[in-house]
């Protein structure tokens, strides 16, 4: 029948159009699953420049980077180990991942031992943002 509707189309109806022989249109919606995507990203970054003794023990990115992945890895639970640098000169930061607010705080608001004059403070690079749109 299908072969028969394509040779030989109703009057005044073209091929491409539904007519009353093709089945509703909903039969064909193929269910997908839909996702999503509840991404928890809490960042605090430090600047690196501004810690003399943290860059006498951790003269380069990586070793910096490095170090801050391993301490804060067995430090707090929620924390990503995807330490990353932005930035160069003054503007330079160290920039940390949490996928917890309450592990970020906590590390905001610790000495650490290690990083002795390395100060973390919560970051939000949204907030960055709009304030360049001001």
């Amino acid at each position: 029948m299908l072969e028969q509707r394509l040779l030989h189309p109703p009057p005044n109806v073209s091929p491409d159009k539904a007519t009353d022989e093709d089945p509703p249109v909903d039969q064909f919606l193929v269910q997908s699953p839909t996702f999503s995507i509840d991404r928890n990203d809490f960042q605090a970054a430090a600047a690196p420049n501004s810690a003399p003794e943290t860059l006498k023990n951790f003269p380069t990115n990586k070793a910096l980077i490095d170090a801050v992945n391993n301490t804060f890895l067995e430090m707090y639970e929620s924390y990503t180990g995807k330490a990353r640098m932005t930035g160069s000169g003054d503007i330079k930061r160290l920039v940390i991942h949490f996928q917890s607010k309450e592990a970020r705080d906590a590390c905001v608001d610790a000495a650490h031992q290690q990083f002795p004059d390395l100060v973390f403070h919560a970051h939000d690079p949204k907030q960055l943002r709009s304030d360049e749109d001001l």
